[in-house]
């Protein structure tokens, strides 16, 4: 009976180690829970910068183009406007 005892005292300090163990288990993986929580929010709010990062960067990128559609029919009609004025002075001389 003795040996019964030995055991059952055996058994009940293993299981409240046990117990222990899990309870520390369970608030790792509660932390771990709200860790990760933490890393997903934080990495959505960087991917919601990096979204309106490219839609700027596609909207400068067609605004660029237009200008410099801009400048090339400006430069075009700034060119035009200089080969009449030559063209008048050469009349006005002759």
């Amino acid at each position: 009976m003795g040996q019964m005892l030995k055991s059952m005292h055996e058994v009940g300090t293993l299981s409240s180690g046990s117990v222990g163990h899990l309870r520390q288990a369970s608030g790792t993986v509660g932390r771990q829970t709200e860790a990760i929580a933490h890393i997903t929010h934080e990495v959505g709010q960087i991917s919601a910068g990096v979204r309106t990062n490219t839609d700027a960067a596609d909207q400068n990128s067609r605004l660029s183009q237009h200008l410099a559609s801009q400048a090339g029919s400006l430069k075009q009609m700034v060119n035009n406007f200089r080969l009449r004025q030559s063209e008048n002075v050469r009349h006005m001389g002759a």
